[in-house]
């Protein structure tokens, strides 16, 4: 996932926002989020800076690409991520995947976009484990990401753009 926005200050570039906009392999736009900031110090609440304030739009990015098919729609089972307006589907659970949250069923119709899709080995029964412990009981699992893009997002001006990749998403 990539972030951009028009706006930085000392605390944005703390955080890793750097000047340029995301790469072209972020071709998706997930969200769009607009937010009253103290201008030149986003780090602090609005009400020690009334006078000061500035309204930014952030872009959130994905990579959607060609080559990932539909998820097979059997039974399935989702987790919604909702700080990360995202939701995961595999047809796999067990105890420790129930545990973080995923229940039975697919993705709701407004996650309409998949962003990725990754196969993992793990310890079939017991994902929480490490797969050197289970050599001869593993499987393979695709997991996809499933993202919101809408119809009302314009597509961001790219005047001088400030961006962060969120490695870990």
């Amino acid at each position: 996932v990539c972030y951009e926005t028009n706006y930085t200050d000392a605390h944005y570039e703390e955080n890793g926002f750097v000047l340029g906009v995301c790469d072209e392999s972020f071709n998706t736009i997930i969200s769009k989020d607009t937010e009253t900031i103290c201008n030149g110090h986003s780090e602090e609440n609005i009400r020690y800076c009334p006078d000061d304030t500035v309204n930014i739009t952030i872009y959130k990015f994905g990579k959607a690409t060609d080559d990932v098919e539909d998820p097979p729609h059997s039974p399935q089972y989702h987790l919604v991520a909702e700080m990360e307006a995202v939701c995961y589907e595999t047809n796999y659970t067990d105890a420790h995947y129930e545990e973080n949250g995923f229940v039975l069923g697919v993705c709701d119709e407004s996650f309409n976009t998949i962003i990725s899709k990754d196969t993992e080995t793990i310890c079939n029964g017991h994902s929480e484990e490490n797969i050197r412990y289970c050599p001869d009981d593993t499987v393979n699992i695709t997991i996809y990401k499933f993202g919101k893009a809408t119809d009302d997002v314009e597509d961001p001006p790219h005047s001088p753009q400030y961006h962060l990749v969120a490695e870990m998403e």
